[in-house]
């Protein structure tokens, strides 16, 4: 496995003065966090902590002759990147 050399991304202390003054919108936020990153590179060398959540959005056609329903649910991974922090 091969590692990638990522380099520090200097982030503006206020977003609004990113928007004025470049045109920048909300948008665009992940194309400037996504700047330098690299996808391939490890966020550090111990195991990252990954929280997993399932919402339940919505229960329904619920058969009890065939033991069946349909349900709509979100999936949430997350963690922390201590190279954003």
């Amino acid at each position: 496995m091969s590692s990638a050399r990522t380099t520090p991304i200097a982030f503006p202390t206020n977003c609004d003065d990113v928007a004025s003054s470049s045109g920048a919108k909300a948008t665009d936020l992940a194309h400037i966090l996504m700047t330098n990153y690299s996808r391939n590179a490890l966020p550090e060398p111990a195991p990252v902590r990954v929280e997993v959540e399932i919402t339940i959005q919505d229960i329904s056609d619920i058969s009890a002759i065939t033991g069946t329903f349909v349900i709509d649910y979100w999936i949430s991974a997350i963690w922390n990147d201590k190279r954003y922090v």
